[in-house]
């Protein structure tokens, strides 16, 4: 591995993780295993994994109001489009323009995880929504769990600085009501525990839970009752691996700092439920279009107030 690394960095050429799995399968025996090694080699020697000119293969996707601005001022990327592209890796000395974004909206996943529902991420860009807002927003997703240059990302177009031409939109994360979209949450807003070496470059302090909380689901059952859409189905049962997941997350500084999150968590594994996204589509009256057009005008205005 060190081999392949060096040859990246002598040549100066971006390698991914992938591509050295596959350079001996036989020895690596699996991904996982290249991942931890990439990331121990990188926190051992005290620099950001970009800097051993390794990367992983591009995952997220992001549309809304902005370009990327190459360094050298030779390219220009508009995400202004109909449909997500693909996160890039952001270069030392590229900048973003984003002058009229307002909100930038995370969400948790792309593909449904209920059958016969729209995949949330493409389900939003394509709704009456987006069509009324889309130049003063940003939509992005890490599909689950976020990658570094997701991550990165969101940082470069979250924190005030010249990369971004100190531009100051509030940040917003949708996330399933379970305890995998607490522990993404918190990855976004206070970075991965297995690089924390990288957080001051990677996390977001400021981002703001929008949903789906208890309350959002509960609402959305008791909508789906009145119009005889069937509001129980919109709950689902936790886990064996749910509440565990629910009990290590108590146990987590993060949820010891946010008061909200511990809540939430203690009342999953109270009344036993959990919640899609995709609930709000089905019991929210206007659907998950409607709901978002209120939460975020009232995270507007309590921002501009406070």
């Amino acid at each position: 591995m060190l081999e392949v690394i060096h040859e990246a960095l002598t040549k100066d050429v971006v390698i991914t993780k992938r591509e050295i799995y596959y350079r001996d399968p036989a020895l690596f025996h699996n991904q996982t295993v290249v991942d931890r090694l990439i990331d121990d080699m990188a926190f051992t020697i005290g620099v950001p994994r970009a800097s051993l000119n390794v990367s992983a293969a591009a995952k997220g996707l992001t549309v809304g109001a902005f370009a990327i601005n190459s360094s050298d001022g030779s390219q220009t990327q508009n995400f202004l489009t109909q449909e997500g592209l693909l996160i890039p890796k952001l270069n030392d000395g590229d900048t973003i323009s984003m002058p009229a974004v307002r909100w930038i909206l995370v969400v948790e996943k792309e593909a449904p995880s209920l059958l016969n529902m729209p995949a949330v991420f493409r389900a939003l860009i394509t709704s009456s929504f987006w069509g009324l807002h889309r130049h003063q927003g940003i939509v992005l997703t890490g599909k689950g769990y976020p990658d570094l240059h997701t991550r990165t990302l969101l940082h470069t177009l979250s924190t005030p600085s010249p990369r971004n031409a100190h531009a100051t939109a509030s940040v917003h994360a949708l996330v399933d009501l379970d305890p995998d979209g607490l522990a993404i949450l918190a990855t976004y807003k206070h970075g991965s525990r297995a690089l924390a070496h990288e957080a001051i470059t990677t996390r977001v302090p400021g981002l703001h839970w929008l949903g789906v909380r208890s309350q959002d689901a509960l609402n959305a059952m008791v909508a789906g009752k009145e119009d005889s859409s069937g509001g129980e189905a919109l709950l689902l049962r936790l886990t064996r691996r749910d509440r565990a997941m629910a009990a290590r997350m108590l146990q987590r500084t993060e949820c010891a700092e946010e008061e909200t999150w511990r809540r939430e968590l203690q009342i999953m594994l109270m009344l036993n439920i959990k919640a899609e996204i995709e609930a709000l589509e089905e019991g929210w009256r206007g659907g998950l279009a409607a709901w978002l057009g209120m939460k975020l005008s009232g995270a507007w205005v309590e921002r501009e107030s406070g």
